[in-house]
């Protein structure tokens, strides 16, 4: 009778053992379960993704970055852990991780009321695109560099493009401007972009010669219609040596925009030689017939086409 008891109390004892040890497997694993989350860090002043933010979980190196659109995914152990959000000229803000790991994260991070001007420089567009030269019928290759860096409230461009072609015709740009958005709407951006400098040195294959040009650019407008469609117009004043003309011209482009990063880019620009009122006689006419005409004997005209596709690192526009 003792021998029955003590086996029953034995095996009733096991079983609660294998009780207890398997809830303990099933916590254990419950802690150590993955949660995917995904989220998005916006910068407050533009409401627009903010880029290269870090995203850790507090008091852990778990942790990643923002891509180029501010999003982010993160696998985190436990739905009530929280996150910290750390970037450059940006203060630290912190968050809970909701219970829901289906529900995305909006950050909103801003930059701090008592600090230096901010400078952040980076590659925002590298550009291959093809030129073709329709008054001395040269053919190339080229790429393009913009480097944009904020300081206050007004960003600067820092433009850097490279020309070449079978002629030995190089010309290699440097410009640098202000952009400052006059109104925003739904669909339709208007910006502005004040005045600017740009130097070119160009090499001429015909008569070997070698001048620099100057280019004051007293408006450009560009118009963003639709995320597919952008236009622009330029008009400048041009300084050059080895010519003793005074030549004013104006570019007009459309940036037709494929999915991203591709871009196709279109643009025209007419350089016109002679005084102030021809200026205005050849403009006109010119207009009329801009993509008929390469030369006019009278008033001497230089045009030059540029058509090319394009791989694109930020915001073409």
């Amino acid at each position: 009778m003792l021998n029955l008891f003590s086996r029953f109390e034995r095996d009733k004892i096991i079983k609660i053992f294998f009780l207890l040890l398997a809830q303990y497997f099933l916590l254990s694993f419950n802690t150590f379960a993955q949660h995917m989350i995904s989220g998005k860090v916006i910068e407050k002043s533009t409401k627009e993704g903010a880029i290269g933010v870090t995203v850790v979980v507090k008091g852990k190196t778990l942790g990643t970055s923002t891509d180029v659109d501010g999003n982010f995914k993160l696998q985190v152990n436990s739905l009530s852990d929280t996150l910290v959000v750390k970037g450059v000229w940006y203060k630290n803000d912190s968050t809970l991780i909701p219970i829901n790991d289906r529900v995305k994260l909006d950050l909103i991070v801003s930059y701090p009321d008592k600090a230096c001007t901010p400078i952040n420089i980076s590659i925002d567009k590298i550009g291959m695109y093809v030129l073709g030269d329709l008054y001395n019928n040269l053919y190339g290759a080229g790429f393009e560099y913009i480097l944009p860096f904020k300081m206050g409230v007004n960003t600067y461009i820092i433009n850097v493009e490279y020309l070449s072609n079978y002629m030995n015709f190089d010309i290699i740009h440097y410009k640098v401007s202000s952009n400052r958005i006059l109104g925003k709407y739904n669909n339709f951006d208007l910006k502005f972009r004040g005045r600017s400098l740009k130097m070119t040195n160009q090499q001429r294959f015909n008569d070997h010669r070698l001048y620099t040009q100057i280019n004051i650019d007293d408006l450009i407008l560009g118009l963003k219609l639709s995320p597919q469609f952008g236009i622009s117009y330029n008009r400048s004043h041009f300084s050059e040596e080895n010519f003793s003309n005074n030549m004013t011209g104006f570019m007009l482009g459309m940036n037709l925009l494929l999915p991203r990063p591709l871009y196709i880019q279109l643009e025209t620009q007419i350089t016109i030689y002679k005084n102030e009122l021809d200026y205005i006689i050849q403009a006109r006419r010119q207009w009329d017939k801009i993509m008929l005409s390469s030369r006019y004997e009278k008033f001497r005209t230089y045009e030059s086409l540029a058509i090319g596709v394009g791989y694109e690192f930020g915001k073409l526009f």
